[in-house]
């Protein structure tokens, strides 16, 4: 009888054992989940930055663009937005966008000077960014970003845009299309500079992401949620969040870092450049400048 009542007792305490381990995991496993940061969902954002990018040709040049709509003198504008480069480099009058439609792909000639071959386009005062006025006959041609949508300075002030954080770049690197409608190529990548404020004195960022010709005037884009679960959200990639993640133009792509090598011997000298795998991106803020300069 004393050994049935010494295996019962040895049986229930196993039993409270198990039970209070498992109840311990599972708290553990509830304090862990509620101190992870909240993080975005970003599901649907990429086919809508594939959307956002359009090829563009200038003569010989050939490089990315897109589009940003504002309310200007109580009338909607459509603004679009390159690197300055593109422009410089041609005598053209015109330039050739690259859209796409339901029926394939569909290329657009727009002006960029005008009779008196001035410019129509607007440079900033000292950044490689342009921007012109033009008008799409159907909005449905390319995602267009809204002006809300162009990141301004108070996102790089408070971190809310910062290092580490991914992005992803649609453009048509070495003149490459994604597909024969004309799609860029995405591509993602992360911020590789810190600080990004005040972008007074830091006007540009690095991007961990290779960069070629036919890169230059793509958007850099994040993106960012209103609010997370009741707290004002940063950037990132998974669960819960109380409204629907926005892509948000962080900068413009407009050259790259390379290591430069010079070798000198008695009879020549030598000069190498290895491209490094990052890109180099003007801050967003600049881009708002650039649009305060367009009529």
């Amino acid at each position: 009888m004393d050994v049935l009542i010494i295996r019962i007792l040895i049986f229930t305490t196993f039993i409270l054992s198990n039970c209070y381990a498992s109840t311990i995991a599972a708290q553990a496993t509830d304090q862990a989940n509620s101190s992870a940061e909240p993080t975005v969902n970003t599901e649907g954002l990429s086919v809508i930055a594939a959307k956002s990018a359009c090829r563009i040709f200038i003569g010989t040049e050939s490089g990315t663009c897109f589009f940003i709509s504002r309310t200007r003198n109580n009338k909607q504008q459509t603004v679009l937005v390159t690197a300055a480069h593109l422009f410089e480099k041609t005598k053209e009058k015109n330039a050739t966008l690259v859209f796409r439609e339901s029926t394939g792909r569909r290329e657009m000639t727009i002006p960029i000077q005008n009779s008196s071959n001035m410019p129509l386009w607007k440079k900033h005062s000292r950044y490689d960014i342009a921007g012109l006025a033009v008008d799409l006959p159907d909005s449905d041609l390319v995602n267009i970003f809204t002006l809300e949508q162009l990141a301004d300075q108070k996102l790089f002030d408070s971190e809310t845009i910062t290092v580490g954080q991914a992005c992803q770049i649609p453009s048509f690197p070495a003149k490459l299309e994604s597909t024969s409608l004309g799609y860029p190529i995405l591509r993602s990548g992360s911020i590789a500079s810190y600080p990004l404020a005040p972008v007074v004195s830091q006007p540009t960022f690095m991007i961990d992401v290779s960069a070629f010709g036919g890169d230059s005037g793509a958007p850099v884009l994040v993106a960012i949620a209103d609010r997370i679960n009741g707290i004002p959200a940063k950037t990132g990639t998974a669960n819960q969040f109380d409204s629907k993640p926005t892509l948000i133009v962080a900068g413009l792509v407009f050259a790259k870092q390379r290591q430069t090598h010079k070798t000198v011997t008695p009879y020549e000298e030598r000069i190498r450049h290895t491209p490094m795998g990052i890109s180099i991106a003007v801050n967003s803020v600049l881009i708002r400048q650039t649009l305060d300069m367009i009529p």
